[in-house]
């Protein structure tokens, strides 16, 4: 090993030294990336959460209304078809529509 190296163990050094910063740099983007999914994350579920709270609160409506139209009818203050309006507007109701449909046409036809 000679004393006269022409700066080759600096430069060995400066180069391990980059390497170091820029695994540093790297390390910090993905910690920064991950910081960022999971605040997207967080903020979608916060959303999603207001959107299932809102169409809770609408579902509950519609049932009290079916509820209320459904014994107007019963008691004569109503027409069937507002029963199956207010069926209609009941997300939970939509699928079986038609059977009041058809319960409208049967009463109909008794008549």
């Amino acid at each position: 090993m000679t004393l006269f190296d022409g700066g080759r163990r600096h430069a060995v050094s400066d180069q391990a030294k980059a390497a170091y910063d820029q695994s540093v740099a790297s390390y910090r983007e993905i910690v920064l990336t991950s910081f960022q999914d999971v605040e997207d994350n967080l903020a979608a579920l916060r959303i999603l959460e207001n959107e299932s709270k809102t169409q809770t609160d609408a579902v509950t409506a519609a049932e009290r209304t079916l509820t209320l139209s459904t014994s107007l009818y019963k008691g004569g203050l109503t027409t069937y078809l507002q029963v199956i309006t207010s069926a209609e507007r009941n997300p939970r109701e939509r699928t079986h529509s038609r059977r009041y449909i058809d319960q409208a046409y049967g009463h109909q036809a008794s008549c």
